[in-house]
């Protein structure tokens, strides 16, 4: 084509040259075709939620074993780091039981058999039950209620609380304060003293003593020391039988020593005789009796503590 020639605006375009006009520009995001995301299905979702609540159940499964590990282990160092002493003191705190020795045995005596008019009691024992002795009896001194033994208002009740061991430094003193004897009973210190039992007797200490004593064919000698040292101890009714008769007249209604031990022997006469018995102190009638006169089993006890051999034998001789 010559420029020089004048164009015609009115000529067609070729279909080619429309056909190779192409748009280069960037495209909007509203010309870009999005794929719509498929939703999760039902089956997906079950099996989701069951796989958290498996793995939840491994998890707290693993939290309770690591607790119950760690008080385990815990508590297995606390007990082996207690002090060995600790089972000793428990041993010692929760002993186990040992079999009671018992050394009393139950009996009735009639208060006046001989035995009892006579009642014996050691002279040389540790400690002398100041209501046992007979010279109470006797006693013009003697006011009761006693306030000075938790007022006791007649012999048993005194001679049962003299009969406790925690008792007798009070009984002691009591038995002091009204000339009924004084501590201590028989003093080897004394020569005179010492001289006699030697002489009389033929021992020399006072547990040789106590021995020869507590054997009833020593029973008269042993009284014989004991007045001719104006002691306690020995037979104890042989100079009261007025005062314990005029009693038994008026509780029993018998007049001798004889008709009251008849009228004591029979089976339906025991218990009124006990309670007389009571009454007056002889400690008689049905009672519970240990060695050497004790009546309770702790008393008992504390006597055998340093006594072993008569206890041992009394033991013996009534089949405990």
């Amino acid at each position: 084509m010559d420029p020089t020639q004048p164009q015609n605006l009115n000529t067609p375009v070729s279909p080619q040259v429309q056909n190779t006009s192409v748009n280069v520009g960037p495209a909007s995001s509203s010309q870009v075709a999005t794929s719509p995301v498929p939703p999760f299905s039902s089956e997906k979702k079950k099996f989701f939620s069951h796989t958290l609540l498996f793995i939840g159940l491994i998890l707290l499964t693993l939290i309770i074993t690591g607790v119950l590990l760690y008080f385990a282990v815990n508590n297995k160092t606390i007990t082996s780091n207690r002090p060995a002493t600790d089972t000793k003191k428990m041993a010692v705190v929760n002993p186990s039981p040992t079999p009671k020795v018992s050394y009393l045995v139950s009996q009735y005596s009639n208060p006046f058999s001989e035995k009892i008019a006579s009642l014996y009691i050691n002279p040389f024992s540790e400690y002398i039950n100041p209501f046992k002795l007979t010279s109470i009896l006797r006693s013009e001194k003697i006011k009761y209620p006693v306030s000075a033994l938790s007022e006791c208002s007649r012999p048993k009740e005194c001679r049962e609380f003299c009969s406790v061991y925690e008792n007798k430094s009070k009984c002691e003193s009591f038995a002091s304060t009204n000339n009924i004897y004084k501590k201590p009973i028989i003093d080897f210190n004394n020569l005179t003293i010492k001289q006699s039992i030697e002489k009389d007797l033929g021992c020399s200490s006072s547990n040789s003593c106590l021995d020869l004593c507590n054997k009833e064919e020593n029973y008269q000698k042993c009284t014989d020391f004991a007045q001719k040292n104006n002691v306690p101890g020995g037979k104890q009714l042989t100079d009261n039988y007025s005062i314990i008769l005029s009693k038994a007249k008026e509780t029993l209604n018998c007049t001798s020593l004889d008709t009251c031990k008849t009228f004591c022997e029979k089976e339906e006469n025991r218990s009124t005789c006990t309670d007389f018995s009571n009454e007056i102190g002889l400690g008689a009638g049905l009672t519970k009796v240990g060695p050497d006169g004790c009546n309770t089993e702790e008393l008992c006890s504390r006597f055998c503590l340093y006594n072993k051999s008569v206890c041992e034998q009394f033991r013996k001789d009534n089949s405990l």
